[in-house]
C-alpha cells in the first residue's frame, strides 16, 4: 500500500513539473511574441493623443509618422530571415528612443495648433 502511494505522489509531481514547464514556455513565447511592437504602438498613441489634445502640430505629427514607418522598415529588415543580430536590435532600440525623445519634444515645445 505504501508503495502505491509513493508512486502516485512521484507521477503526480512529474505532472505538476511538467504542466509548469509548459505554461512558463507558452508564457515566454507570448511575452516574447507581443513584447516587439508595444513599444511602438504606444508611441503612436501617444502621438495620436497629442493631436487631439493640440499639443502636436499637423506637421510635427506628419514628421513622427514618417519616423514610425522608418522603425517598421527597419523592424521589418530585421526580421526577415528569422533572426534579429544584436547589431539589428541595438538598431532597433536606438531608433525607437529617438522618436520617443522626439514625440517628448514635440509635445512639450510651444507649437500649438489653435
Amino acid at each position: 500500500m505504501k508503495q502505491c502511494i509513493t508512486k502516485t505522489n512521484k507521477d503526480m509531481k512529474k505532472m505538476i513539473m511538467a504542466t509548469l514547464f509548459v505554461a512558463l514556455l507558452v508564457g515566454i513565447s507570448a511575452t516574447t511574441e507581443a513584447r516587439p511592437d508595444f513599444r511602438q504602438r504606444h508611441q503612436k498613441h501617444s502621438i495620436h493623443r497629442g493631436v487631439r489634445s493640440g499639443q502636436i502640430t499637423p506637421r510635427e505629427a506628419h514628421r513622427l509618422h514618417k519616423e514610425q514607418r522608418h522603425i517598421s522598415s527597419i523592424k521589418r529588415k530585421a526580421y526577415a530571415d528569422g533572426y534579429v543580430t544584436h547589431r539589428e536590435r541595438a538598431r532597433i532600440v536606438k531608433a525607437e528612443r529617438r522618436a520617443h525623445r522626439n514625440i517628448y519634444v514635440a509635445k512639450h515645445n510651444r507649437h500649438r495648433r489653435y
